[in-house]
């Protein structure tokens, strides 16, 4: 990992730690939080090409598959969630939000950010209406569980990933 990637991370956790945190108050997650992601994606993309002196097809691809892969995932959640539930139970800006960092984390560790997320977010949940904190229809904000996700991701070493995308595909 290069220091321009360290630097990348260390702005990207401050984009979703304030993106969470607005989501936590105001219920909203700003486009600029999704927008700066994914520049950020492009930037470390077009950076690591720059230092290798070669066009490198897969560090765009990896950016882009990381964007596709990080919302799609959460699209295809929200629908479900619409069809089970019959109302929004996963916002835009959280689909934003995770594929802008998806462009920067690329799609494994974006897949892998999703499930932690979820699973993080449901045991909150269950946590919570137990201690008669929510309602089992309340609003619990996403993005904090996409952050925490996302820096699981990052911390955990990529044989570990390896090792749950093969168990996962």
């Amino acid at each position: 990992m290069t220091i321009a990637d360290k630097i990348i991370f260390i702005i990207c956790a401050a984009l979703l730690f304030a993106a969470s945190v607005i989501d936590y108050k105001k219920r909203i997650i700003p486009p600029i939080f999704p927008t700066l992601l994914f520049v950020c994606g492009i930037f470390l993309a077009v950076f690591n090409i720059a230092v290798y002196k070669n066009f490198a097809f897969d560090e765009i691809l990896h950016c882009l598959l990381g964007a596709v892969s990080g919302g799609l995932f959460l699209i295809i959640a929200a629908l479900i969630g619409k069809i089970f539930f019959a109302k929004e139970t996963i916002g835009g800006g959280d689909i934003k939000l995770m594929a802008g960092i998806g462009s920067v984390i690329g799609w494994d560790k974006a897949i892998f950010a999703n499930i932690a997320a979820f699973f993080i977010a449901s045991v909150v949940g269950i946590i919570l209406i137990l201690a008669k904190k929510l309602d089992r229809r309340g609003y619990m904000p996403f993005a904090p569980f996409l952050s925490a996700g996302v820096y699981i991701s990052i911390i955990l070493p990529q044989t570990y990933i390896n090792y749950f995308s093969k168990i996962m595909l």
